[in-house]
């Protein structure tokens, strides 16, 4: 998908409208539906502007991605787990996401 599809995308799901988009960005409506026409173009400045208002990443908007959503930082004591998760064989990760899961549902298990 090109920058226009995207962006014209990200609206729809987010339920906005051009003339809000170009409110909130400070820019006027023309510039907007050039860039969704794909007639325009934005600096990279006006790039980062527009993921931050659309909670969206400047690779999205780029068609770089597929998911609109940021990721998300994650602590020392996370991306350690994630490590570790990557180097078990498939059964047992099975096996850890069901307990995961049973841990996630708090059920008084001590």
């Amino acid at each position: 998908m090109n920058f226009g599809m995207q962006l014209k995308t990200l609206l729809e799901q987010r339920d906005m409208k051009q003339t809000e988009l170009s409110a909130a960005l400070h820019m006027s409506e023309s510039t907007i539906s050039g860039y969704i026409t794909n007639h325009r173009q934005p600096c990279l400045e006006t790039l980062a502007r527009i993921a931050g208002e659309l909670e969206t990443t400047t690779d999205f908007l780029l068609g770089l991605t597929e998911s609109p959503d940021p990721p998300f930082p994650l602590t020392p004591t996370e991306r350690s787990i994630l490590l570790q998760y990557h180097k078990i064989p498939p059964h047992l990760k099975r096996f850890f996401l069901s307990m995961l899961a049973l841990f996630a549902s708090d059920k008084n298990l001590f």
